[in-house]
């Protein structure tokens, strides 16, 4: 549910199809700089909720931390091991291209079929950037 929220907050935010593209990246370098970019795109609340699922990167005080300081994750993500970190980042690429209005429409339709009958339009219809998480912390 936490990659659920991080989607659609990141299509809300951006506003655009843009961001259904994939990631094309030839080097770490490259990585890094997308990895960056998707962690400053995504509130600090939905990022502890995703690390937390994962069990990983519990050490980082979440509250101190700055919405766009991506430093202390960045730093704490290189300790893990590779095979951990490299799954990680691919889920960061699969949600960013997922981020899409066309990316958003598939995964709410599914939520509301009727095997997960979930019903959460509403509630990430009225998302955007500067969304209220409160109500999100249930996910």
């Amino acid at each position: 549910m936490v990659r659920l929220v991080i989607i659609v907050h990141t299509s809300r935010a951006m506003n655009s199809d843009s961001f259904c593209k994939p990631f094309v990246g030839n080097n770490d370098n490259d990585t890094t700089i997308f990895t960056e970019d998707f962690l400053r795109k995504t509130p600090n609340a939905l990022l502890k909720k995703y690390f937390d699922s994962k069990e990983v990167l519990q050490q980082i005080a979440w509250d101190e931390l700055k919405e766009t300081d991506t430093e202390p994750i960045i730093e704490t993500l290189q300790e893990l091991s590779n095979d951990k970190r490299t799954s990680i980042e691919q889920e960061f690429r699969d949600m960013n291209e997922q981020a899409c209005e066309a990316g958003v429409r598939v995964l709410l339709e599914e939520a509301e079929s009727d095997f997960h009958n979930l019903q959460l339009s509403d509630t990430f219809e009225q998302m955007s950037r500067h969304v209220q998480l409160r109500p999100l912390a249930g996910f």
